[in-house]
């Protein structure tokens, strides 16, 4: 099933519509990854335009808290659930010019903490984050246009550590931040 969702508009309602969908088709949920995320303008915090930091959060942070928080109930069903957070190098350490995007990965990361040690020993559900690194995407190119992409490593070089990460290969794994790089 797929269910289309616009992460920039989403609200609770869209929430408990979605939570709703997935209930109607499913007795459970067995993982989500949060991997939508938008860059924004690379630019000085005090030039950092509202709408568009509020944008970038809405999207990169805002929308995951509220997937999650609606569907827990139904990770909880399984016996065996991940989720998984994307992270960015940016939001571990910061730097210049990123504004809203690192700062809002900079939040994913403490969310992912903080729903793992909430969720540690009353659920069967772990809670983790993947930097994936320099990857081939259009959001990379937009943030780094003079980069060789053809240097970079591709969004399907990563999907065995997404599985891993998914599956349940990786249940003593809870409130951990990984590198895609840490893995090659």
């Amino acid at each position: 099933m797929i269910i289309p969702v616009d992460l920039a508009h989403f609200d609770a309602n869209s929430a408990v519509e979605l939570k709703r969908g997935l209930e109607s088709e499913y007795s459970r949920l067995d993982g989500i990854l949060h991997n939508a995320s938008i860059l924004g303008p690379k630019t000085k915090i005090e030039d950092y335009p509202y709408d568009e930091w509020m944008q970038v959060f809405q999207v990169n942070l805002h929308s995951a808290y509220l997937i999650t928080q609606a569907l827990l109930p139904l990770l909880r069903n399984a016996p065996d659930a991940s989720i998984l957070f994307t992270s960015s190098g940016v939001g571990r350490l910061g730097r210049a010019y990123w504004g809203a995007y690192s700062l809002s990965k900079f939040a994913t990361e403490g969310l992912t903490q903080v729903l793992a040690d909430e969720l540690k020993g009353v659920s069967n559900i772990r809670v983790n984050s993947l930097n994936p690194g320099a990857t081939r995407t259009s959001m990379r190119a937009q943030a780094f246009p003079s980069e060789d992409p053809n240097k970079l490593r591709t969004p399907e070089d990563h999907m065995p550590l997404y599985l891993y990460l998914m599956g349940s290969d990786s249940t003593k794994h809870n409130g951990k931040s990984f590198n895609s790089n840490d893995w090659s």
